[in-house]
């Protein structure tokens, strides 16, 4: 989440990222405030940090990057787009309280059961894990 870019402010980087994952335009959808970025950036870490841990989460980030484009699309053709920005930054807060607070699998449970979720919902079949 770190930028070369000495003038890239959370608005432009989560709108940079928005494009490409659904967790970014989650957060670009509900505001791109500093608090908003901090929140994102913990939730990268932490799924670099404790994703690849788990069968499970290493499946899910094999997937992510391949599937992810395509879901922000459908999610931004949706007509319940607004709704399910608002559902996915839901998850992120619990995920970076649980986080927060130390409590990492509950956060894991959480996230992935969220992501498996959208890719059902919002993904293309071949990228479904």
């Amino acid at each position: 989440m770190q930028s070369s870019d000495i003038n890239a402010t959370p608005k432009n980087t989560i709108g940079r990222l928005a494009k490409d994952c659904y967790l970014a335009a989650a957060c670009q959808h509900v505001g791109a405030s500093a608090e908003v970025y901090e929140h994102l950036t913990i939730m990268k870490n932490f799924q670099e940090e404790h994703l690849p841990n788990d069968k499970i989460g290493l499946l899910y980030l094999k997937t992510y990057d391949k599937a992810a484009p395509q879901i922000v699309e459908n999610i931004n053709a949706h007509p319940s787009q607004s709704a399910i920005y608002a559902f996915i930054y839901q998850v992120i807060e619990q995920c970076v309280d649980a986080i927060r607070k130390g409590a990492f699998d509950a956060a894991h449970r959480v996230l992935v059961n969220m992501m498996h979720n959208i890719q059902l919902r919002y993904g293309v079949a071949e990228n479904i894990i």
